[in-house]
């Protein structure tokens, strides 16, 4: 499917840090999916957080949280718990950018308690190493250390 091809580059070129490219590919990927269809629509929620994603890291906070929360409320459409966990993870590593702390630590901690129940290690070493992050940037070194060496 075309728009399945348009979403693989869009991932390449997010992996590479080509943000910009990789937008306008996923912008490629959603024009061939009708909102109507049930299989697109979970499609559409991959793309809008591969979207998330790229804003995120271009600096574009505003939009990048808009396209969470859209991707976010299809995957709770569809009972998706771990794309809710990893649409959480995405959202709290906005706020934790955006010096939200309190708001990114509420949703590290609603992603990896999913994670934890489905097993997701590497999900969970991702939500720890965050975590610890975060303490660093309060100043706890010590509290991060307890994520670290979870």
């Amino acid at each position: 499917m075309i728009s399945s091809s348009y979403n693989h580059l869009g991932l390449v070129y997010a992996a590479q840090r080509t943000y910009r490219k990789a937008l306008i590919y996923y912008d490629s990927s959603s024009m061939y999916l009708n909102p109507e269809i049930t299989s697109h629509q979970k499609r559409l929620g991959k793309i809008y957080n591969g979207k998330g994603t790229c804003l995120k890291h271009l600096g574009n906070y505003a939009d990048s949280e808009a396209f969470y929360t859209d991707a976010l409320q299809l995957k709770e459409q569809f009972r998706d718990s771990i794309g809710i966990a990893k649409t959480y993870l995405n959202l709290a590593g906005l706020y934790q950018r955006s010096d939200s702390l309190k708001k990114a630590e509420k949703l590290y901690d609603q992603s990896l308690e999913i994670f934890r129940r489905h097993g997701k290690n590497r999900y969970i070493a991702d939500v720890l190493l965050n975590k610890g992050a975060m303490e660093i940037t309060r100043g706890n070194p010590q509290k991060a250390l307890e994520y670290y060496e979870e």
